[in-house]
Parts: C-alpha cells; structure tokens; sequence
C-alpha cells in the first residue's frame, strides 16, 4: 500500500493548501476510505492488479452497455473478497486464532455482513453509487467530491497541468479505476472478460463525460487544439 500511502499524504498536502478548513476532514475521510477499500483489493484478490480494476460508470444511464458492465464489476470484486477469505484459511493464515476463522467461517455462511460492509465501504468513500435505495444493485461511479479528492491524491499542485492521458494512468495504478480512456484499456477489459463495450459508443463517451465533470470541478482545461489538461487546484 505504499502508493496509495503516499497518495493520500498528498491528498492532505493539496487540501492544507487549497482547501477551507470545514472541507478538510471530509477529504481526510474520503482518502482514508478509498485507502481501506483498495488494500481490501489489493489484498483480498489472487490477481489484484487485474481482476482488481475497478470499471467506472459516469455516463449516467443506467440501461447502457457501461452501467452493466460496472455493476458486474462492483460485484465480480465482492464474490473474490469473499473467497478469499476460504484461501486465507487453507494456506495457515489464522493458525492461532481459530476463534477469529470460527467467527467468520459462520458470518461468510449467510454473507450478510461482509456484504453490507464493502457495499457501506464503496458508498461511503463515494466509489459506488446509488446510495438512496440499499437494495439496487451498486455500481462503480465516482460522486464529485470522491472525484476530486483522487484527483488530488495523484497530482500536485507543482505538477501544474497533467495530460488528461496522464491523469487516468495514475489514477488507474494507484486506485485501480478503469473509465476506458487509457490506450489499452478496450484490450484489458476484453481479456477481463466485460464483453460488448465498444470503443467509439462506449468507452470514448465515458471518458467524456469524466471529462466534462472535470472541467465543471474546475480540475480540467480543454485547450484549442482540443488536448485536455489537469490540474489540482481550479485556478492558475
């Protein structure tokens, strides 16, 4: 966890600068549950680099192709939690304390509170949504402030402006966040197995709309020649 560590100190630095003292906790809680949630990841997963991406949705539709394929995300991500949990038992790690394996062997039999623990996680940090209705199924999509607070954990106010490129690969290394604007990203998500995203009606448009969102943060600025360019504070 050392790059996130190191991302959410930087987090810390940019909200002392930049930031009205109200406004800081809430960012210190943000990275500190995005952090929690990325070393259940990191953790939990056999691959975690790759079965760890997370797919972001910020279309906003929830009949599209992108919607579907972040809900089986948000899922996919929570069953390998769970079965990992089996896989730490059988290679020792809770020789010593069968009464913690006993307590969770029972609570991983009805699931419940391990589910409603990483669905509270992923909302709470504002990694998934919806948040109103406990029912629906969850996906990956990033509230505004959740949005900001990893854009700030991964770019410094001495970086000055980023390429947008630039942007999502950091924010894919260190959080695992996938919005399919990287160059290989169609690739990966097809070896990952999210079948039927298409590059130009899918993947391009989310990357626009994370974009647009972006500007509207005043954390992007789309120059004449049409380059995006980030940054971490709104103003220059």
């Amino acid at each position: 966890m050392e790059l996130q560590t190191i991302a959410v100190n930087q987090l810390c630095k940019g909200a002392d600068q930049l930031m009205a003292s109200e406004t800081k906790l809430r960012v210190l809680i943000i990275g500190l549950s995005m952090w929690l949630f990325r070393y259940l990841v990191l953790e939990g997963l056999e691959t975690p680099l790759v079965s760890g991406t997370l797919l972001v949705d910020m279309l906003g539709d929830s009949s599209s192709k992108m919607r579907a394929q972040s809900r089986w995300s948000f899922s996919r991500v929570r069953e390998g939690l769970i079965d990992a949990f089996s896989r730490f038992e059988s290679s020792g790690r809770f020789e010593g304390s069968e009464e913690a394996w006993s307590y969770i062997e029972r609570q991983l039999a009805s699931r419940p509170k391990f589910e409603e623990f990483y669905r509270e996680l992923g909302l709470r940090s504002g990694l998934a949504q919806p948040r109103a209705n406990r029912i629906s199924a969850k996906h990956f999509e990033l509230q505004p402030e959740t949005l900001r607070a990893a854009v700030m954990s991964v770019i410094t106010i001495d970086d000055g402006f980023v390429p947008i490129t630039e942007l999502l690969e950091r924010l894919f290394n260190t959080w695992g966040l996938c919005f399919g604007g990287r160059p290989l990203d169609d690739a990966l998500l097809a070896k990952l197995g999210y079948t039927g995203l298409d590059q130009d009606q899918d993947l391009t448009p989310n990357t626009e709309a994370l974009t647009t969102l972006l500007a509207e943060l005043g954390l992007a600025t789309r120059l004449s020649d049409g380059v995006v360019m980030c940054h971490a504070k709104d103003r220059f």
